[in-house]
């Protein structure tokens, strides 16, 4: 019984903390537009990099290559949400 307890226990953190990856418009920092929406793609291809099934691997390439700020945007959302969702991966991460 235990066990059934932990699993859907395991089950309703992992619904809660995958919905929770998306990146709410209050965390995108604030700055220009392009930045912005630079760091918004990136973020969501930082999720999918680190294994976040439910996310989509954004990235203007054309942008990337002509505006600055939108590449600037881009790393720092991908290193920052990847990052956020490796961490998230290594603490329910759990041997029985």
């Amino acid at each position: 019984m235990r066990k059934y307890f932990e699993i859907a226990i395991l089950g309703i953190l992992s619904a809660v903390l995958l919905t929770a990856c998306a990146p709410m418009a209050s965390e995108i920092p604030q700055g220009p537009q392009a930045y912005r929406e630079g760091y918004a793609d990136g973020c969501s291809s930082g999720y999918v990099a680190a294994g976040q099934p439910y996310m989509k691997y954004k990235k203007d390439v054309y942008r990337a290559g002509s505006d600055s700020l939108y590449k600037e945007g881009w790393t720092d959302g991908y290193n920052t949400c990847k990052g956020k969702y490796d961490n998230v991966v290594r603490s329910t991460s759990r041997r029985y």
